[in-house]
């Protein structure tokens, strides 16, 4: 380890012919060491830091800056805490401080000790002082403790991590973000803290996609543009209602499995002539599956551009069904689906075999005992739809709902 014993009395010294001198060259020394974090110690003499200012406070405490304000003409405080040695380098490490200060840390209180800057690992600053708690702060405008608008990150004694604002006076504060860029600008994924408001999506100054409102409702930024979920993925389970809840039972042996969640839902899938390849007169789509214990309360059909050939097949000749497998009519009747854009569904002639007034059970069809395909079957009635690999048809769209209630 070098050691070097710096003596500021003695001949050397004494060439200093005057206090202001004396106390120059005191700094100056002084300043050094606690810079010397980063200076090489080699066997000679240490370089002198003829940038760095130094001057002393009204209290006569040494400080290493160039700002402005009130100095002593006193002597430099003696820094009786100020450590140093040399690495394996070669390298002088400083630490100033007592109590939990030790090579590489830095406390900044001279008396204290309690805040402290530590070197925890390879490329990582820690703030810690044994087992107090610690924060930290970083101020938007600061004029004295009572007037100050700041930020503040910081560990509780219950081991809670808080992140929050404060102000006081005439300081003010905005929101918390998370996701910007340091001057608060970009962003585009990102969360807004303000007040008792939550926000968070790809817009901003209260108008994300979402948000948790003061009231506590989760409510959407802009009305009637965004959706919970996306079709058949990242769906929620269930939503829970209470509003539109029964009271529910109680008693030995009852028990209550679902106090009320929605299980009434439309779906609704679109088939364009491109799906009809078969090489065949006819050619069946599965346009949907029903879970088992589903009740199909009401289907509806609405042909959004006539179905036409452009070989093989005879555009005239065109009709669609809807039902239970292959060919089946069980939910609506055979249809035209060539002559006119229609919507079929809103006429009982229209509906199939199970799904007309009469015979309907609480108005619609039940299906137990395992999963039902609900096909969509088209019917030409001169030459095939298809050829196996590719449709015969040129144009056609038609677009099928389905409302259903699940019991599970």
């Amino acid at each position: 380890m070098l050691r070097k014993r710096l003596n500021f009395s003695g001949a050397g010294f004494a060439k200093c012919t005057s206090a202001v001198q004396k106390r120059l060259l005191s700094a100056s020394v002084v300043a050094v060491l606690v810079a010397a974090v980063v200076l090489y110690a080699a066997d000679g003499p240490l370089t002198p830091l003829m940038q760095l200012p130094g001057r002393t406070d009204a209290n006569g405490y040494l400080l290493l800056s160039a700002a402005t304000g009130t100095g002593s003409d006193g002597p430099l405080t003696p820094l009786a805490n100020l450590r140093g040695r040399t690495d394996g380098s070669g390298y002088l490490r400083v630490a100033f401080g007592g109590g939990v200060a030790s090579l590489d840390s830095l406390c900044l209180d001279v008396t204290n000790h309690d805040t402290c800057l530590v070197r925890d690992a390879a490329g990582v600053l820690a703030q810690r002082n044994s087992t107090n708690p610690q924060a930290f702060r970083v101020y938007k405008t600061f004029v004295d403790a009572s007037n100050y608008g700041r930020g503040h990150l910081a560990m509780d004694a219950s081991g809670n991590l808080i992140l929050g604002l404060a102000a006081l006076g005439s300081g003010s504060v905005g929101r918390i973000w998370v996701g910007l860029k340091e001057d608060g600008t970009g962003g585009t994924n990102r969360v807004g803290i303000y007040g008792n408001l939550i926000g968070f999506g790809s817009k901003g100054d209260g108008v994300e996609n979402w948000q948790m409102s003061t009231a506590g409702h989760f409510v959407a930024g802009t009305d009637n543009t965004y959706d919970i979920g996306v079709t058949a993925a990242t769906r929620p389970r269930a939503i829970f209602l209470a509003q539109p809840s029964i009271t529910v039972g109680s008693g030995t042996g009852v028990t209550v499995n679902d106090s009320g969640s929605v299980r009434d839902l439309v779906y609704k899938v679109t088939v364009a002539s491109t799906a009809f390849v078969c090489a065949a007169v006819t050619c069946d789509v599965t346009v949907a599956t029903l879970p088992t214990n589903t009740r199909l309360m009401t289907i509806d059909a609405s042909l959004t551009q006539t179905f036409a050939c452009t070989a093989t097949c005879t555009s005239s000749t065109l009709s669609m069904v809807v039902g239970k497998g292959s060919g089946g009519a069980e939910y609506l009747a055979s249809f035209d689906a060539d002559a006119a854009t229609a919507w079929f569904g809103d006429l009982d002639a229209e509906m199939g075999t199970l799904m007309t007034r009469a015979a309907a059970i609480q108005g619609g069809t039940f299906q137990t005992g395992g999963t039902q395909a609900v096909v969509l079957r088209l019917t030409s009635g001169t030459g095939n739809i298809g050829t196996g690999a590719a449709s015969n048809l040129s144009q056609g769209s038609v677009t099928v709902y389905l409302a259903t209630r699940v019991y599970q």
